[in-house]
């Protein structure tokens, strides 16, 4: 009688083993339909679309779009190209002070990350 319970302890336990790795799976599928139905339930429409260079290896997409009820959505998209080598991606804080968090306006991290740049510090180099 031990054996037919081993047997069937092991069968069970494969069984549960073998829906777990499935379960990501089916959880990642559903994840997309449901994206795909917020989509076509917002029954976004594109007015414009313009495509510029902001700089070697870096693109922005801006849309103009109108929703179901005739609002108008603004969308930027922008992607960097990481295999340019004057393509470079930093953490942006405050004063860029990593001992110090704080908020700050981007103009002002902007013009934190070039005065560090200019001063000659090796970790901050480049322009935004």
């Amino acid at each position: 009688m031990k054996k037919p319970s081993k047997i069937l302890s092991a069968i069970l336990s494969l069984a549960m083993v073998l829906g777990m790795v499935q379960l990501p799976v089916s959880v990642a599928f559903a994840a997309d339909t449901r994206a795909a139905e917020t989509f076509t339930t917002a029954n976004l429409t594109i007015a414009t679309e313009k495509n510029s260079t902001l700089a070697p290896g870096i693109t922005q997409d801006a849309y103009t779009l109108y929703n179901n009820k005739d609002e108008q959505v603004k969308m930027f998209v922008t992607t960097a190209d990481m295999s340019v080598d004057t393509v470079k991606l930093f953490a942006s804080y405050k004063d860029m002070d990593p001992t110090n968090y704080g908020m700050s306006k981007l103009t002002e991290q902007v013009e934190a990350f070039n005065k560090k740049a200019e001063a000659g510090d090796e970790y901050y180099q480049g322009t935004v």
